[in-house]
């Protein structure tokens, strides 16, 4: 009940032009859960996923395939349709945007979340800001 009403809330808030933060969407921040979860268990992997939502305003993910590098994550080839941020993790001790996140970001336009366990950060291409800090995970 209380998700349902979390998403309401946030549909109108878009709806009537407030810039809500995509990571404060239950379903959003349930998915980076899940993300720095995975990375977690694979220590200096980074994981990562476009956030994509549909004319009709459904939103999924598109979860990227792991690079088998330590500390990189590459995508090759267009976003996918409707995509309206990206997703990745970084290491706990690295909750800023790198050059090549701030750069992607710039050149498309598109947001580009960093999470950490402690943090996620964003950048549009410019520096980086943090939208959530604390144990987000267990919230």
């Amino acid at each position: 009940m209380l998700i349902t009403f979390a998403w309401l809330l946030m549909q109108f808030a878009q709806s009537a032009g407030v810039d809500v933060e995509l990571v404060h969407d239950p379903a959003v921040l349930s998915f980076c859960r899940v993300l720095v979860r995975h990375a977690n268990a694979q220590r200096d992997r980074e994981h990562g996923a476009f956030v994509v939502r549909t004319p009709e305003g459904i939103t999924y993910f598109v979860a990227w395939p792991p690079s088998g590098e330590k500390d990189v994550l590459r995508w090759y080839g267009r976003f996918p349709e409707g995509t309206v941020a990206v997703l990745h993790t970084h290491e706990a001790w690295d909750p800023q945007a790198s050059k090549i996140d701030r750069r992607a970001a710039q050149a498309s336009g598109i947001p580009i979340y960093v999470l950490t366990p402690f943090q996620i950060t964003k950048t549009t291409g410019g520096p980086t800001r943090a939208v959530i800090s604390g144990n987000w995970l267990r919230r």
